[in-house]
C-alpha cells in the first residue's frame, strides 16, 4: 500500500478518533472514552503495521524485477561484448596472417637472391680456381720441358 494512502488512513483515524472523543466527553465517561481511544489505536497500529508490510513487499517485489531485468541485460551485453570481441579478434588474426605471409614471402625472396649471389660468386670462384690451377699447370709443364732441356744439354 502507497504510503500516501497510508497517511491518509492514519488522517481519516485521527479524524474519527476526535469525532469520537467530542461525543464520549459530553457524556462525561471516562470508561468509555478510553475503549473508543483503544479501539481506534488498535485500528490504527494494525493499518499502519499491514501498511508496512504491503510496502515491503511491493518494494521486494519492485527490487527482484529490477535486479531481473539488469541481470538479464548485463548477460546480453556481455554476450554482444564476447561476439564482437570475437569479429575483431578473427579480423586481427586474418590481418596477421596476411602481413606474415607477405613477410615471409619477402623474406624468401631475399634468401633466393642471397643464394643465387653466393653461387654465382662460388661458380666464379671455381672458374677462377680452376683458371689459375690451369696456369699453374701450364708452368709446372713449362718448367718440366725446360728441366728436360737442361739435362739433355748436360
Amino acid at each position: 500500500m502507497p504510503i500516501a494512502l497510508t497517511v491518509a488512513l492514519g488522517l481519516a483515524n485521527l479524524a474519527l478518533l476526535a469525532v469520537i472523543f467530542l461525543k464520549l466527553n459530553d457524556k462525561k465517561d471516562p470508561g468509555r472514552i478510553e475503549d473508543a481511544l483503544r479501539s481506534v489505536t488498535a485500528d490504527l497500529a494494525e493499518r499502519v503495521a499491514k501498511s508496512a508490510g504491503d510496502t515491503r513487499e511491493a518494494v521486494t517485489m519492485k527490487l527482484a524485477n529490477e535486479f531481473q531485468t539488469l541481470s538479464e541485460r548485463i548477460r546480453r551485453e556481455l554476450s554482444e561484448g564476447r561476439s564482437e570481441q570475437e569479429s575483431r579478434l578473427k579480423t586481427v588474426t586474418e590481418t596477421l596472417k596476411g602481413e606474415l605471409n607477405a613477410i615471409r614471402d619477402k623474406v624468401d625472396a631475399r634468401l633466393m637472391s642471397i643464394g643465387e649471389q653466393v653461387q654465382s660468386k662460388l661458380d666464379k670462384n671455381i672458374q677462377e680456381g680452376f683458371a689459375h690451377f690451369q696456369k699453374v699447370q701450364e708452368h709446372l709443364k713449362n718448367a718440366e720441358m725446360q728441366l728436360q732441356g737442361l739435362n739433355a744439354i748436360g
